[in-house]
C-alpha cells in the first residue's frame, strides 16, 4: 500500500512523505536508507523510549555506513534499550522530500525482544528512559503525532507480531 501526505514540521518546514509497505529487504536496494525505527514487543507490550529531545517514541536511529536495515535495527535496539531481537519483520519504508528536493528514506520494522539486562543508559545519551506500554495507549500520547501513515505502520506491526508469535509456538 502506498500513502502520500504533505506535512508541516513544528518548525514550519514543509515535507512530502510517501509511505510504502515493505515485506523484504530487497525493497531497500538502491535507496540510501538513513534511519530505522523498531516496534519492539515483549508479549503484548510495546517498548517505548523517552528521547532526550523531550518526546516518547520507538527505538531506532541512523543507519551507519554500509550497514543493512536489519543490522541497524539490531544495533539501535540494543544501544537504546539493552534488549536483543529474537525475531524481526519489515513493516514499511517512507521517503521524506523537503521543498528543496532533499530526500531521506526511513525504514520501520517490528520485532520480538527480550532484555539482556537492566536498562542503565544509552551510550549516545539520546534515551533517558524506557518503558513497556499498551501500543494503543502509546498512540494517545500528546507528544506523538499519529496520522494515516503512523496508523498503517502500527496496524502492520501488530499483524506481523501475531505471525511471529505463532511461528515461535
Amino acid at each position: 500500500m502506498e500513502i502520500k501526505k504533505n506535512i508541516i514540521s513544528p518548525s514550519g518546514q514543509k515535507f512530502e512523505i510517501t509511505y510504502n509497505d515493505v515485506d523484504e529487504d530487497n525493497a531497500f536496494i538502491g535507496k540510501k536508507m538513513e534511519s530505522v525505527r523498531a516496534y519492539c514487543f515483549i508479549k503484548d507490550l510495546l517498548v517505548v523510549v523517552h528521547e532526550a529531545a523531550g518526546y516518547w517514541g520507538i527505538p531506532g536511529g541512523s543507519i551507519e555506513n554500509e550497514e543493512s536495515v536489519r543490522d541497524g535495527a539490531v544495533r539501535e535496539v540494543m544501544e537504546e534499550t539493552n534488549m536483543k531481537i529474537l525475531k524481526m519483520k519489515f513493516v514499511g519504508m517512507h521517503e521524506t522530500i523537503s521543498l528543496s528536493g532533499e530526500s531521506a528514506f526511513q525504514a520501520r520494522v517490528v520485532c520480538l525482544v527480550e532484555p539482556v539486562g537492566d536498562f542503565i543508559e544509552d551510550p549516545a545519551g539520546e534515551i533517558t528512559e524506557i518503558k513497556l506500554m499498551d501500543p494503543y495507549e502509546f498512540i494517545k500520547l500528546d507528544d506523538y503525532q499519529w496520522d494515516e501513515i503512523s496508523n498503517r505502520m502500527l496496524e502492520r506491526a501488530m499483524e506481523f507480531k501475531k505471525q511471529m508469535e505463532m511461528e515461535a509456538n
